[in-house]
């Protein structure tokens, strides 16, 4: 298994994480939610919306580079625990493809 790497500095990361979430004020709230991640450089590869109960409430399932265990996912996954009312972790698996936060 390769060592885990950060996803900061153009680094490639062999790794995804998956993460589910629901922002406190709907889906209004999640540019600030990706912003969690944005802010340290962790390139998100999707984005899903699903129905979270009542209309207005939505969760969402972003699959982004990086391990739970890089520092970047790490503190993005913290982040975003203190902004959404739910916030879970599904995992992380190896991917078949590295990714860049650099252009090739």
């Amino acid at each position: 298994v390769p060592a885990l790497s950060a996803v900061t500095g153009g680094v490639r990361s062999p790794f995804r994480t998956l993460l589910r979430f629901s922002p406190q004020d709907g889906a209004e709230s999640l540019p600030a939610a990706l912003a969690a991640l944005s802010r340290r450089a962790v390139p998100v590869m999707s984005v899903v919306t699903q129905p979270a109960g009542a209309s207005w409430r939505k969760t969402f399932l972003v699959e982004c580079a990086g391990h739970r265990e890089d520092a970047a996912v790490g503190a993005a996954v913290d982040e975003l625990r203190r902004l959404c009312s739910s916030t879970r972790w599904l995992g992380s698996y190896l991917s078949g493809t590295p990714t860049s936060t650099q252009g090739e």
